[in-house]
């Protein structure tokens, strides 16, 4: 929660109104640090790879030390102590690094403002459409770049999970000088990790930069908060809430004249009645497995009959959870459906 200060507190932790005729103008960006778990790095150097979805620039960096990744994609370190950091978040990596930004110039004439001993700004709550904006361009961005980055990273039977740890934000003048706004707010499990060399990482990540502009967004959405969520029932939700908006988004894509053209007979000229008549039938596939099916065999080359099936009994399991029949799914449902998900989402 945010907690509001008194004027003697917010005068005793060294602030001071702003001077009359004073300003300060500064552009921000959000940084995000997740835990990636199911990664070994074979090489402790950073992997940098930027991009832009949504008209939002962003910078992605992968590396096993916090400080070094954050300065290969920041140019700052991200925190003075990096070992008590890390054992309170109880964490040792390796780090994925998600710089989003930076925003248009804010210029402020009032607030509460104090110069640190290295020569940063820190003000306190004195930009008031920052944390709106960040927060409109990270939905915009942040799932697709979850999603990808899971699509891409790894295989789709490997396990991956990108662990949240922490967020901050941070400006510069233009002339460079740092800026922090500060609000105060307050607020067990093992895996196993493969080892992968540099240059699967650094193709991971180029993948993830052509990937995420074309991912679903809201399918990322769904897929993003299974991966932040702890409990399997809830990510099992997440997971099968984003393969069935995918779904149900292929299925609308599909041009179903032609699909039913190239099943019949790529060198046959059926009368165009015929096709009206097959695409009638189409327009009344309505159940959510039926269009499955029909999306692996018109727009989803790399589904087979296997996946067909696991889709079935998951989606067996959701729809027994939702007659109030299971009050949880099965063990291992909720990575199997994130697994199909991560396969559809990168076709």
């Amino acid at each position: 929660m945010t907690v509001s200060l008194s004027a003697e507190v917010i005068r005793a932790m060294g602030f001071r109104p702003f001077a009359e005729g004073e300003s300060v103008s500064a552009s921000f960006v959000s940084l995000s640090v997740y835990e990636t778990r199911g990664i070994a790095l074979q090489s402790p150097a950073p992997l940098v790879n930027t991009g832009t979805v949504a008209g939002v620039n962003y910078s992605l960096a992968i590396g096993a030390a916090l400080n070094e990744t954050c300065h290969a994609v920041s140019g700052d370190t991200y925190v003075d102590d990096e070992k008590t950091w890390t054992t309170g978040k109880g964490t040792n990596g390796p780090f994925l690094l998600v710089q989003i930004g930076p925003t248009p110039v804010y210029t402020v004439t009032t607030g509460q403002i104090k110069t640190e001993s290295d020569g940063s700004l820190t003000t306190y709550e004195s930009f008031p459409a920052l944390r709106t904006d960040l927060a409109a361009i990270e939905a915009a961005t942040l799932p697709r770049l979850v999603t990808s980055l899971s699509c891409s990273l790894a295989a789709v039977d490997q396990y991956l999970e990108l662990r949240k740890l922490d967020r901050v934000t941070a400006g510069k003048t233009d002339t460079g000088q740092a800026v922090h706004d500060l609000r105060i707010h307050f607020s067990g499990s093992g895996y196993a990790s493969l080892s992968t060399p540099p240059e699967s990482l650094l193709a991971g990540l180029q993948d993830t930069v052509a990937l995420a502009p074309h991912i679903n967004i809201k399918a990322a959405r769904f897929f993003a908060l299974g991966m932040a969520e702890d409990d399997d029932f809830k990510k099992f939700l997440y997971f099968f809430l984003a393969l069935e908006v995918e779904t149900h988004a292929v299925f609308g894509r599909i041009d179903h004249a032609l699909a039913l053209q190239q099943l019949l007979d790529p060198a046959s000229n059926p009368l165009p009645a015929a096709l009206a008549l097959l695409k009638r039938q189409t327009d009344q596939i309505r159940n959510l497995f039926d269009r499955f099916v029909w999306n692996a065999a018109c727009a989803w080359s790399g589904i087979s009959e296997a996946d067909v099936q696991q889709f079935k009994q998951l989606k067996t399991a959701r729809d027994d959870i939702a007659h109030g029949t299971l009050t949880e799914p099965p063990g291992g449902y909720a990575r199997q459906a994130q697994q199909l998900a991560r396969k559809i989402l990168r076709l």
